[in-house]
């Protein structure tokens, strides 16, 4: 009875075998409507993202990286499946032209011997074309998914490096002494350092260290706690039986070249206007300075005015609130404030067992605009603008966070001026950090 239904389960295989080009041309086409449908909502999200983890040290980078893997994968399938649907188109042509023409006839061209013996050798039967083309077709439909699976490893093991260094080894930093806990940060970052390179390794050398056996006993814990951790048991049958055939190992070690290679040719740039600076800084006039001219969904990452002709004398100023840079030195400035959030991921969900709810906060805004305001140093030409009047504002352009002030500019002369915005921050002074007045941004703009 096993027999019979192993028997079945062949034939079956065997006869989707045959006709698994349709699946892969429906599945192809289906999949590139789908990305390029999607490939501009998912190039929008870079700005949600920015926005909401501005203030997140981990979450930053582990929400940056979910996302550029997320692009990356999918503008890896859309390549590989472009090149899939062309080389099955290839594949069908060939077939429609052996149903009319058969095989190659290398007699009926009547080439001179030289010729004749170098073709009949180097292009060989068309069937063999064929096959080889039926081959490369399913190996390159089955590598696109591959691809993916690399990205979505590289990402988790990245997550979970975050996680033990960030959840469960900094709260010991509070337990323990300075040099007790450096030694176990140090420790366990090594670990995970050397045990993701190993299994990073091992995946590119499709299986080498595997095959030492004096390495094997070391290797095996890592092996087994990263497969978990990259979710390998999605992935492993199709990377096995990929390398276990000559074209398999073949294709296996051209994985990495060709993301990289990919990856190298869509960052390439041509240079053309070579005495244009890459960073013009204080010399450029940049539209992202300027609400009526800034590009759809460009972030605002310093500050903004409206238009950079200013007609009815006042002056409206947005600045942005930048967590890395502002927090630490809100801090300092106002040691005693409690701030209205923890910075991290929250749930709207609330459990409370006593019944009893917190008092609201009444005067705490107000509070955290005074000290907000000390952050700020507002100068046009050599005039200091002091007891600015700010607001908190959520900027139209995004949603961004930060400040709005107006400046009363109309004693200013017809012609240009230039807005120059200092913020207490942190630079390098006599070879330490220290904490001073840094500049902001600069803005130019005409009184009419």
């Amino acid at each position: 009875m096993e027999n019979n239904n192993q028997n079945k389960l062949t034939k079956w295989l065997n006869k989707l075998q045959q006709e698994s080009w349709q699946l892969e041309l429906v599945i192809s086409g289906f999949s590139i409507f789908l990305i390029l449908g999607a490939w501009q909502e998912l190039k929008g999200y870079s700005k949600d993202i920015a926005v909401a983890s501005q203030g997140l040290d981990a979450g930053d980078s582990l929400l940056s990286v979910a996302y550029g893997i997320t692009i990356g994968a999918c503008l890896f399938i859309l390549i590989n499946l472009v090149l899939h649907v062309l080389l099955r188109g290839i594949w069908i042509s060939t077939i429609g032209l052996r149903y009319v023409s058969g095989d190659i006839d290398f007699d009926s061209l009547k080439l001179s011997p030289a010729f004749d013996r170098l073709l009949r050798r180097k292009v060989g039967s068309f069937d063999q074309y064929i096959l080889q083309l039926e081959n490369l077709c399913s190996v390159v439909f089955a590598f696109t998914f591959l691809i993916v699976f690399m990205f979505l490893a590289v990402g988790l093991y990245f997550g979970f490096f975050v996680f033990v260094i960030n959840v469960l080894v900094d709260p010991l930093e509070g337990v323990c002494s300075e040099g007790l806990f450096d030694v176990i940060e140090k420790t366990v970052a090594i670990v995970l350092l050397v045990g993701g390179l190993l299994y990073f390794v091992d995946f590119l050398t499709l299986g080498f260290l595997k095959k030492v056996k004096w390495l094997s006993h070391i290797y095996l814990p890592f092996y087994r706690l990263f497969s978990l951790v990259t979710l390998s048991f999605l992935y492993r049958p199709i990377y096995y039986n990929l390398i276990d055939n000559k074209f398999g190992r073949w294709v296996g070690f051209l994985l990495v070249p060709y993301v990289a290679v990919v990856g190298f040719l869509l960052s390439e740039k041509i240079h053309s206007h070579v005495w244009y600076p890459d960073k013009p800084g204080r010399t450029a006039l940049l539209n992202s300075h300027y609400d009526e001219q800034r590009t759809e969904k460009t972030l605002i990452t310093t500050g903004s005015i409206p238009s950079k002709f200013v007609e009815n004398g006042f002056l409206e100023l947005f600045l942005a609130y930048i967590p890395k840079q502002d927090n630490r030195s809100l801090e300092k400035l106002c040691p005693d404030f409690k701030p209205f959030f923890e910075p991290g991921f929250e749930t709207d969900l609330e459990f409370r067992f006593n019944g009893e709810t917190p008092p609201p906060r009444t005067n705490a805004p107000d509070t955290a605009l005074a000290c907000f305001s000390q952050l700020y140093e507002i100068r046009i030409g050599d005039s200091l603008f002091l007891d600015n009047k700010y607001r908190f504002h959520r900027h139209t352009n995004y949603s961004e966070y930060g400040l709005v002030t107006i400046l009363d500019v109309g004693y200013l002369p017809r012609g240009e001026h230039l807005l120059d915005v200092k913020k207490l921050g942190r630079k390098i002074a006599d070879g330490q950090l220290r904490d001073t007045v840094v500049s902001f941004f600069q803005i130019p703009f005409w009184k009419e």
